[in-house]
């Protein structure tokens, strides 16, 4: 038996070396997600029930807050949210709400409406500028 290894199997390591490296590269580029303080998920076919106040202000969002994303109002009263079930949130840097289908539906410093009411202490989110968040982005 040769100790000799041949140029193809030297081509082959390569290959499987560059592709290992871009795998682990690409992985290392996309963000985690976290998820969002949501409502609790429905039953296929129930809808949700929506209350009708709105909400204006601009997205606020920190890593390092459990909250992750929340609304400042004019005045810069915090307003903590309740998303719909399924939403997330990435840091690329900045706070970015992503939907079910993987598009950013508003990010740190948007100015948003939002359609919803109190609940318990939170904003439960039903539209974003006039939109079903779980419609997609």
């Amino acid at each position: 038996m040769s100790a000799f290894v041949g140029p193809e199997v030297i081509e082959v390591r390569r290959a499987f070396v560059v592709i290992v490296l871009a795998v682990v590269a690409a992985s290392a580029c996309q963000p985690p997600t976290f998820d969002l303080v949501t409502t609790p998920p429905t039953a296929p076919g129930q809808g949700r029930t929506c209350l009708m106040a709105l909400n204006s202000g601009a997205i606020a969002g920190d890593i390092r807050d459990p909250s992750f994303v929340w609304l400042v109002q004019a005045g810069g009263r915090r307003v903590d949210l309740r998303w719909p079930f399924g939403l997330s949130v990435r840091f690329s840097p900045v706070a970015e709400v992503i939907s079910l289908t993987g598009g950013v539906i508003v990010r740190d410093g948007d100015r948003v409406e939002l359609g919803g009411g109190m609940v318990k202490g939170l904003f439960e989110i039903c539209t974003v500028n006039g939109r079903d968040p779980l419609a997609g982005a």
